[in-house]
């Protein structure tokens, strides 16, 4: 497949005004946070950590706990290189999707974090108080199914389509004393390569319907040869167009409709369809 040249300057540089927004609030929120839960898809572990708010955790003094979610998505044994990587520097545990109930994995984390802090309250002769949680990440890496999970009940919305919360979130008490606040899923204002908004796409945690789909899908394509993961496509196809029309998606005269590939092959990666895949394997040099 041929390399593409990297998006011009303006091409992937955006930062909608409910995302301008969501930050506002995210900012004044973290001020009454006691631990923040950041969470990032198992599938693209470098691309789902946002920069901007990483720099922002570390100029408040609040607890991390980073959730390396929707394992059982990803590779099994690159989640583990991942997870062995990250736990260098932060706390991390790791989550299912959408399977389990209560806080799982989280529990002994937390119930550590909690005790922590309550000594310091104890210490300045200050009440105790439930542990105050915020869940952050980028849109669609499962905060809602997270919050859900946590609290026992669907009180946040959940979906295949990124930007479903939006406006001003609310405590919502959990198991073992504990409260939750959800937010909005925040991107970046700047994707930086075509490899990292393909990384996206793939993982929906950016609209499909507004990206060049034609060199995406072309760079997931490459991608999965590279991961030797094409034997999942319908006759390992290695274009779109090859990929459409084995799998019928043809216009009048026999011209592939690629537009059409291009979602099919999109929606397999999002849904887990191709089978356990990460687009991030570590000690991996990106491709252009």
């Amino acid at each position: 497949m041929e390399s593409l040249k990297e998006p011009p300057k303006a091409t992937f540089s955006w930062f909608p005004g409910h995302m301008k927004s969501a930050w506002r609030m995210l900012e004044e929120q973290l001020k009454e946070i006691d631990v923040v839960l950041f969470l990032l898809d198992a599938r693209i572990p470098r691309s789902s950590q946002h920069p901007q708010l990483l720099d922002s955790l570390r100029k408040r003094p609040v607890e991390q706990l980073w959730v390396l979610n929707k394992v059982d998505l990803a590779d099994p044994e690159r989640t583990r290189e991942w997870a062995t990587e990250l736990r260098k520097l932060h706390q991390v545990v790791e989550m299912q999707s959408k399977s389990g109930s209560g806080l799982g994995p989280l529990k002994g984390p937390l119930a550590s974090i909690h005790e922590r802090l309550s000594q310091k309250r104890s210490g300045r002769s200050l009440l105790e108080r439930p542990l105050r949680l915020m869940v952050v990440g980028l849109p669609n890496v499962g905060k809602s199914s997270l919050l859900n999970r946590l609290v026992g009940r669907a009180s946040a919305k959940t979906g295949k389509k990124p930007g479903l919360t939006r406006g001003k979130s609310n405590w919502v008490s959990g198991p073992d004393g504990i409260l939750v606040r959800d937010t909005p899923g925040i991107l970046y204002p700047r994707i930086e390569t075509w490899t990292q908004l393909a990384h996206l796409t793939a993982c929906g945690n950016v609209k499909a319907d507004v990206i060049p789909r034609f060199e995406v899908a072309t760079i997931l394509l490459r991608r999965l040869v590279e991961l030797e993961q094409q034997h999942r496509l319908p006759a390992a196809a290695q274009s779109l167009e090859e990929l459409g029309r084995k799998l019928g998606f043809l216009q009048k005269g026999g011209i592939v409709d690629e537009e059409r590939a291009a979602t099919w092959l999109f929606n397999q990666c999002f849904d887990g369809k191709l089978g356990n895949i990460t687009w991030e394997p570590m000690h991996e040099s990106e491709p252009t």
